[in-house]
């Protein structure tokens, strides 16, 4: 595989000159190219997919001021299977996107953050998940390693008020933030945006995960994996309500998204429900908070069953407003 990013300047030769603003707008939004192939998940267009209507327009026409570049670069080259995984990720827009609610602070705070990405960095990839946003994130970019902070209102996490929250992406928390996050772009953001930002973070989960860049790196229990203040961690199981054992064949199943070809597999062991993200992902007990709603800790986020009208349970839903919809298929 190789993953060249494109000369996207309004260069008529060997950029996006040519381009019309509806080829921009699915390269942004839907992740098809120009020519109708299918981009690779590098570039963000599920995240882009947020942009509203009005600000898409902003960047097409930002793009076309930029001063034109002659560079022919080679192309991207993916194997078949790539590209098929690829394609089943293109999904037309077919309705109006609206800009959100500017007076809202919370969900322009939501906006923002989707379309920062947010989650992409802060939420870890080990196998037993501290929680979305959580931190834990083993990154290396420019030579430079640094595990990604905690950025849920836990008291591990950023629970010290907006307006540090405002020092610390306007400074880089004093020059102490590694350069892998890219708070030198973020600092230009207004200070409204940055509260809403905030504001909106702390609706989250909050997840108890004691992250830090600097050594001594020391074994976490929560995340396994070894970082800095690792060994303040403790994994804890929360606590539930009782229920029935045997009404935990109804949950039972494998869940399916095809738009993000991911799976929930949903078991039942001795008198606990269990669940897989992946047929060789370990598995995690499902804890009870309801009859529907359950605490699945080492996932990224709690996840909620949803009946059809005769009662039975088809569907599961990751329970955030980043939450898509399973399908159960058997």
């Amino acid at each position: 595989m190789r993953i060249i990013a494109p000369n996207i300047t309004p260069d008529k030769e060997t950029g996006a000159g040519t381009w019309t603003d509806d080829m921009l707008a699915r390269a942004i939004r839907e992740g098809a190219g120009h020519d109708g192939r299918a981009l690779n998940w590098r570039m963000p267009h599920f995240v882009f997919r947020n942009l509203s209507d009005e600000e898409l327009a902003a960047v097409i026409v930002y793009l076309r001021s930029l001063a034109p570049v002659h560079n022919l670069v080679p192309p991207t080259k993916m194997s078949a299977e790539e590209k098929a995984g690829m394609e089943k990720s293109i999904a037309p827009i077919t309705s109006p996107v609206l800009a959100v609610d500017q007076s809202d602070s919370i969900k322009r705070g939501m906006y923002l953050v989707r379309i920062g990405e947010c989650v992409g960095c802060h939420t870890s990839h080990a196998a037993f998940n501290p929680g979305i946003n959580g931190g834990g994130n083993d990154i290396s970019r420019f030579g430079t390693r640094a595990f990604s902070a905690n950025i849920t209102a836990d008291a591990s996490g950023i629970p010290y008020g907006p307006q540090n929250f405002i020092f610390a992406i306007r400074t880089g928390k004093g020059g102490t933030l590694s350069p892998i996050m890219p708070w030198v772009a973020y600092r230009n953001m207004t200070d409204e945006d940055l509260r809403a930002m905030y504001a909106y973070l702390r609706t989250l989960p909050a997840a108890k995960h004691a992250v830090s860049s600097r050594p001594p790196f020391t074994h976490c229990t929560i995340c396994g994996m070894e970082h800095g203040l690792g060994e303040k961690n403790k994994r804890e199981i929360p606590a539930g309500i009782k229920m029935d054992p045997a009404l935990y064949n109804n949950y039972t199943g494998t869940y399916f998204n095809e738009e993000r070809q991911s799976t929930y597999i949903i078991f039942k062991e001795g008198n606990k429900l269990f669940g897989k993200q992946w047929e060789t992902a370990p598995k995690i007990e499902l804890i009870p908070q309801s009859a529907l709603y359950f605490l699945p800790p080492g996932w990224p986020v709690p996840v909620s069953f949803i009946k059809d009208k005769d009662g039975h349970i088809t569907q599961l839903m990751e329970a955030t407003d980043y939450g898509v919809l399973h399908k159960k298929i058997k």
